[in-house]
């Protein structure tokens, strides 16, 4: 086969196979939440969960052996964090956030699992695994403006954000892995560290609505439209021998191993996938609130019940994970914590969610 074609056969093999789109780190909060309409605001919000371990990651010496239960192994975990200013119908909005997400076949999560026991590895593994991590920078200006439809009254949003990525990793490996701790297979790797010739944008729109005297619906899509390119990012297809593994964000390797393969430069674009949040709010005492979230290919319902106050005491129940959530919140600030077992009991789900009011104009 002509050396060319070879080239251009394995660039576009690696980038099919990994993914074209991707998530971006959350910029708002997903519970019900009360803030002033005016003035500065700091918020923050954080999640991770697995379906093969806890939080936090174990150490190897303290964990007996385990079986994966599930087909699939999954870990993910996000932040982000802005500054949000607001006068009248404009907002504008800095924020940081990163995100990373591992997804394996369930040979890869159980040899994670094995690898973080007590004992040796016991039998030949054949891992499929995927990687990606981002962080991002942005800056965004929003507007919101009255709208009616009949007689139902409400606003819609609209929020442009420019973003500067930090950070890109994104890993494939497809292997086998002996009882003896050698690796082979293939890596697959696009990285890009340097924010030189990276740029993006994200449109995210909302609406709410009064539907009754008493109940209010609203929706919020972020990342409903936009991209990130780089214009230099360093991709790398190896076949790797190694004779021992470990776990990390570039795949199963060990510090001494040897690959053959290549390694060269290109323009690299990804679309970003939307995050959608849904909410029905029924204004009583207690207040009742059935949240919808949509975020990186997953679906949750949670019902929270706010008892309405100077401090509002809110409780919610996520049946997907069976999390509960507890909070206060209030005009000044609120913090919500959203968990499926105690930190101290090895949880698998963890989420907060804060806000402060930091000036009021």
């Amino acid at each position: 086969m002509n050396i060319y074609v070879f080239l251009v056969l394995q660039c576009f093999i690696c980038c099919r196979l990994l993914a074209d789109s991707v998530t971006l780190p959350p910029a708002t909060l997903d519970y019900p939440q009360i803030i002033a309409v005016d003035g500065v605001v700091f918020g923050a919000t954080g999640n991770a969960g697995s379906n093969f371990i806890s939080l936090p990651s174990y150490d190897a010496q303290d964990q007996p052996p385990s079986l994966l239960q599930e087909d699939k192994a999954d870990a993910r975990w996000a932040a982000g964090a802005w500054l949000q200013a607001t006068e009248g119908r404009w907002s504008l909005t800095a924020g940081r956030g990163q995100r990373e997400w591992y997804r394996g076949n369930q040979d890869a999560g159980q040899l994670w699992l094995d690898l973080h026991s007590d004992v040796p590895l016991s039998r030949s593994y054949a891992p499929e695994a995927l990687v990606t991590r981002l962080q991002t920078d942005w800056v965004g200006v929003s507007y919101t403006a009255p709208a009616s439809v009949g007689q139902v009254e409400g606003q819609l949003s609209l929020q442009v954000r420019l973003l500067q990525p930090r950070d890109l990793q994104m890993g494939e490996a497809i292997g086998t892995v002996s009882n003896n701790d050698v690796y082979t297979g293939m890596l697959k790797i696009i990285s890009a560290r340097s924010t030189e010739g990276a740029s993006g944008w994200a449109i995210d729109t909302g609406a709410n609505a009064t539907l009754a005297p008493r109940l209010r619906a609203s929706v919020m899509v972020e990342g409903i439209a936009g991209e990130i390119n780089w214009r230099k990012v360093e991709v790398s297809d190896t076949y790797v021998v190694s004779p021992g593994v470990f776990t990390d964000a570039d795949g199963f390797l060990h510090d001494f191993w040897i690959a053959s393969g290549m390694r060269w430069s290109r323009q690299f674009t990804l679309k970003i996938d939307p995050i959608v949040t849904a909410t029905l709010n029924y204004q009583n005492d207690p207040e009742i609130s059935v949240i919808f979230r949509h975020e990186q290919g997953q679906n949750n319902v949670t019902l929270f019940i706010t008892r309405p106050g100077k401090i509002n005491t809110t409780v919610g129940i996520s049946p997907q994970y069976g999390n509960c959530s507890v909070g206060f919140t209030g005009n000044d600030g609120g913090v919500v914590v959203s968990f499926d077992e105690w930190p101290g009991d090895h949880p698998r789900n963890l989420k907060l969610n804060l806000y402060m009011r930091l000036l009021k104009f």
